[in-house]
């Protein structure tokens, strides 16, 4: 009988331990415990009539050169931005 118990709380201590190692260190970051996402960008841009590159650039970085912006939406929008349509979502940089 004394086995058991021993033997018991052993195997309650191993499991513990497993979890302890399982949710810190490298191994929770490689099981993906506790990994908040990362939030690259939130912010969006509908398209409307009317719409050029110039005007969305100017309108949503107005202190930077609207050639700096362009190259950055483009770089960033997998649809190529040199061809508009009204209802077209933008990422937009930060």
């Amino acid at each position: 009988m004394h086995r058991t118990y021993v033997r018991r709380r052993l195997v309650a201590l191993v499991a513990a331990l497993g979890v302890i190692a399982a949710l810190s260190g490298p191994m929770s970051r490689a099981l993906g415990v506790g990994h908040e996402p990362t939030l690259v960008s939130s912010r969006t841009y509908v398209v409307r009539p009317g719409d050029s590159l110039w005007s969305i650039a100017a309108a949503v970085s107005p202190e930077r050169d609207p050639r700096e912006v362009i190259h950055d939406l483009d770089a960033l929008n997998a649809a190529p931005v040199d061809r508009l349509t009204p209802g077209m979502v933008l990422t937009i940089p930060r």
